[in-house]
């Protein structure tokens, strides 16, 4: 209900955009006029005379108004034609003062005022030329101001939105080569297993099942349930050990609170995928060991192995599709508010990731 008000809201005022923006300006000059026909009139006592002078110049300063916003402005300031610019606003200004004065001097004055003569004042009287400069551009200032502001508002609207959607796209794209690169992996694990142990390959299917079913409903989402996650991870690794010689060499700790966190989907996969991997010889000595400890303010996901892994995990950044894009997915999602460590030590090898919360 809701979405078809927006709609048709929306509608509305695409349909009436140009009725809009006219009103707009009209209600702009109405207020142009009232206010200085106040403030003159409040000077001379003469209101009505007031009005009729603003009445009857309005339309110069709107044609000097609008020279600026629709030519000098799209034309040269907005691309950056700053010379050009200036020169053409000082001629400009030039140009419009003394059309003025000569309207008013030689127009409007002997219209207004019977014993008015052009010659009884000078043209050029540089008090009246000064108060006339700022007369007109103070309503010319302040339409470009606005008109400045607009183009500055909506440029940064788009420029957010821009980024918004690229930055959306990108983590679309990371996020979609780190599904096959798991699937490859698991796949030939399974055709392993067929030749070897038919029921193991069977529940590795159920296993794999489960998983692509959560990829497919959750994986696309900001943010999943820690919980969620955390169930999806323990599958993995229980479809990871089947195909080990000693799966009591893996372990997988969750100590703290799970309730009400959330994570990123599949950001934590590629460190314990990475270890399978790469630690198939390594196994059996040295084991694996993945914990995932949640405090209050941040999360601590930790992966140990042999030194066996050292030679294709201690640059992560440069080895395996599924490391580099892990990367830039903390990158992306959780910009400042993440430390990702590694270290080789004893011959064990240790890769820490800590997210933050605020």
């Amino acid at each position: 209900m809701i979405s078809d008000i927006c709609i048709i809201e929306k509608s509305w005022m695409d349909n009436n955009k140009g009725k809009i923006r006219i009103l707009q300006h009209i209600g702009f000059w109405a207020i142009y006029i009232g206010f200085y026909t106040l403030v003159t009139g409040m000077i001379s006592g003469n209101y009505r005379q007031s009005l009729y002078i603003w009445l009857m110049t309005t339309p110069l300063y709107m044609m000097f108004t609008y020279f600026h916003l629709y030519v000098i402005i799209p034309r040269l300031l907005l691309r950056r034609k700053y010379v050009a610019f200036f020169v053409t606003f000082v001629i400009a200004a030039c140009v419009f003062i003394l059309a003025d004065r000569a309207y008013t001097f030689y127009v409007l004055y002997p219209f207004l005022f019977e014993n008015f003569s052009p010659g009884a004042s000078g043209f050029f009287n540089l008090s009246a030329l000064c108060t006339l400069s700022v007369t007109i551009y103070s309503v010319v200032l302040l339409a470009c101001a606005i008109k400045l502001f607009k183009h500055w508002y909506f440029s940064q609207r788009i420029k957010s939105e821009l980024e918004i959607r690229n930055k959306a796209s990108e983590i679309a794209l990371l996020r979609a080569q780190v599904n096959p690169h798991f699937l490859f992996n698991t796949i030939n694990n399974i055709h392993s297993l067929i030749s070897i142990d038919t029921k193991k390959a069977e529940d590795s299917l159920v296993k794999l099942s489960d998983i692509m079913r959560y990829m497919l409903y959750n994986s696309n989402t900001g943010f999943v349930p820690l919980e969620k996650e955390i169930l999806y991870l323990s599958s993995y690794i229980e479809l990871q050990k089947i195909r080990l010689i000693a799966p009591e060499r893996v372990c997988f700790m969750v100590e703290g609170q799970v309730d009400r966190r959330v994570i990123a989907p599949m950001i934590l996969l590629p460190f314990v995928e990475n270890a399978f991997k790469h630690g198939d010889k390594g196994v059996a000595s040295s084991g694996i060991r993945i914990s995932l400890a949640i405090h209050q303010q941040y999360l601590e996901f930790n992966v140990t192995n042999g030194m066996h892994f050292q030679k294709q995990m201690v640059h992560p950044e440069g080895s395996g599709i599924g490391l580099q894009n892990v990367r830039r997915r903390l990158e992306l999602i959780y910009p400042g508010k993440h430390r990702l460590e590694n270290e080789t030590a004893n011959d064990i090898y240790k890769i820490k990731l800590t997210i933050f919360d605020s």
